[in-house]
């Protein structure tokens, strides 16, 4: 019943504003230029439709909620900010995002239209969100793709071709050296790359080198290549390993990979180069979409990997295929995998189903289910130090 009734409310939105009571004691709704609006107990200062002109946007807070991992009050958050703004095409796909975590496909598939009907055409961002291969069968979703595509079509006109070509930049990536960096002239490190989540960067990461412990690990945090919307819109800086805009079709998810995964590699082949590493094979951390590129990393360049542990990742067919598997045992690669049981953000069946794969094709493997949701949680800790000292440290 409580899901029809959300629907219910997301058909009534194509109409005008709707009032909505949250929890923080605030109702949004239509108002006229110079009015104020009381949102979660505070007076914000707005524009037309309500739309706020001072301060943090109920976008933002939605946002700040969904990467905390508590999608329910991130839901709350972007159904106010669509009540000021319906048309905004962006806040109906995030909210589509975040019920399909919820696990709400009915109402996902609703904001997913009302998306596409607003102008949404950003076809790479959809590409970038793993959970959308559960609905990919969906005739809605087909639907919505299609109307997607129609929206970038009228970015067109006729005669124009777009084209592609790598340009060379630069970039940035942070190193971490043990204490004994200096003092031990003749003594050389394993390598641990650590890769952030989307919308994220590598400082925010620092703090898991620490609390791994700094001792005989050289660690490199590269910068996603990709500037997010949100860094532009809000000033923060957040960053991808997917690119920003819309590929050409023979651009699939394994030649876009590349990009990232050559980019780690290249800070890697740059340390090696600057710093006293003493192994050829390194190994690799990451983070919700940090863990899914260093699981694509090691697919790709499974030469220069000795292991991989990937907290809340997600994985694509395309690199779990029998070549794929077959590169990484050849190699000897081992895959650790981590996943909280209370992930909204990206499915545990992400993690059950490589490990399965794995298992098959008899690569070394860990998967550990943890009781917690999409964030680096403490208890994730105990699985990461164990890879840390056994495969990293250990040189296992």
């Amino acid at each position: 019943m409580k899901r029809l009734c959300f629907v219910a409310m997301l058909l009534l939105m194509l109409g005008g504003c709707v009032s909505l009571g949250g929890s923080g004691g605030g109702v949004m709704h239509e108002k006229g230029d110079g009015d104020e609006a009381v949102v979660g107990g505070e007076i914000i200062e707005c524009g037309v439709m309500g739309m706020p002109s001072v301060g943090p946007s109920q976008e933002y807070f939605g946002i700040q909620a969904e990467r905390a991992g508590d999608l329910e009050k991130a839901r709350v958050h972007y159904t106010r900010w669509l009540q000021a703004k319906p048309s905004d095409e962006g806040v109906w796909y995030s909210l589509a995002r975040v019920l399909m975590g919820m696990g709400d496909v009915d109402g996902a598939m609703v904001a997913w239209e009302r998306a596409g009907e607003a102008g949404f055409k950003d076809i790479g961002r959809i590409d970038g969100d793993g959970f959308w291969e559960k609905v990919k069968e969906d005739e809605r979703f087909v639907k919505g793709i299609a109307k997607v595509k129609e929206n970038r079509g009228k970015e067109t006109t006729e005669g124009m071709v777009r084209e592609f070509l790598k340009q060379e930049r630069l970039g940035t990536y942070v190193v971490l050296l043990p204490e004994d960096y200096e003092a031990e002239a003749e003594k050389r490190y394993s390598v641990c790359v650590i890769l952030h989540g989307s919308d994220l960067n590598e400082k925010r990461y620092l703090r898991v080198a620490d609390k791994l412990g700094r001792d005989d690990v050289i660690y490199v945090l590269p910068r996603g290549p990709f500037v997010t919307e949100n860094s532009f819109r809000y000033g923060q800086e957040g960053y991808t390993g997917w690119p920003t805009y819309r590929l050409g079709e023979s651009w699939g998810k394994v030649e876009r990979a590349k990009f990232h995964a050559k980019w780690v590699m290249d800070c890697v082949e740059d340390v090696k180069e600057k710093y006293r590493v003493k192994d050829e094979k390194v190994c690799l951390l990451g983070h919700s979409m940090g863990g899914a590129f260093a699981y694509m990393t090691a697919s790709i360049y499974p030469e220069q990997v000795r292991s991989v542990f990937c907290y809340a990742g997600y994985y694509f067919e395309e690199f779990t295929s029998d070549e794929a598997m077959s590169e990484l045992r050849n190699e000897d690669v081992s895959v650790w995998l981590a996943h909280g049981e209370k992930d909204q953000v990206v499915g545990k069946e992400f993690a059950v189903e490589l490990q399965g794969r794995l298992e098959s094709w008899g690569i070394e493997n860990g998967l550990w289910l943890l009781d917690c949701g999409h964030r680096v949680e403490e208890v994730v800790y105990e699985p990461m130090e164990k890879w840390l000292d056994e495969v990293v440290r250990g040189e296992k």
